[in-house]
């Protein structure tokens, strides 16, 4: 499955919230679908229909999306459908993607200045382009290491991170038991740092 299948089956999604954690504005994009909603609205009927809106998606995309978009909505309305879909956050997958990067935010180009408010819908076709970009890198550079098979093997044992696991194993990464990923990681490591540190790092 290349990038363009896999995003496919993803909802991007993208919400802002003002200092009280209180939702003003949510937009999502699916296929070639758009929800966009901004205050004043009922926020437990709009996120009824984001429900819907979302029902067809395989998983969920979003740029802190697991941290930020999905417990905000959870404390709001517990019950909803979409929190069971398996999420990709593309902050966690960006220094894995672009380790030389010094930032992962999000770059937000259409902000022409400061204060300018926050586009959810803009940020949710951002985040899509910005996994484009990280599934490119990480095919191109990892295919052959081993990493990608690593990466899936850290992101383990939590179903928070399922998400992220389908999209490295759609990224022809290997499930690894802990003796391979120890002995993977000896080799992506040797003769680049400490061996006493290698070690210390394997016993945790």
């Amino acid at each position: 499955m290349d990038h363009s299948d896999f995003l496919n089956a993803c909802c991007s999604l993208d919400l802002e919230t003002n200092e009280n954690g209180v939702i003003y504005a949510i937009a999502a994009v699916f296929k070639d679908q758009i929800f966009q909603r901004r205050t004043p609205f009922n926020i437990h009927k709009v996120l009824t229909e984001l429900d819907a809106f979302i029902q067809e998606a395989d998983y969920l995309l979003g740029h802190n999306i697991l941290r930020h978009d999905l417990p905000v909505c959870r404390a709001i309305k517990p019950d909803l459908e979409f929190l069971n879909k398996p999420a990709i956050d593309t902050l966690l997958l960006s220094p894995l993607a672009f380790p030389e990067n010094p930032y992962h935010r999000l770059v937000k180009d259409y902000k022409l200045v400061r204060d300018s408010i926050n586009d959810p819908l803009t940020d949710a076709r951002l985040a899509t382009a910005l996994f484009q970009d990280q599934w490119l890198a990480l095919s191109d550079q990892h295919n052959e290491s081993g990493l990608l098979s690593f990466y899936h093997f850290g992101f383990a044992g939590d179903v928070l991170y399922s998400g992220l696991q389908a999209a490295f194993k759609q990224l022809s990464a290997i499930t690894l038991t802990i003796e391979k990923a120890q002995d993977l990681f000896k080799q992506l490591t040797d003769n680049r740092v400490c061996s006493v540190a290698v070690d210390r790092v394997l016993d945790q």
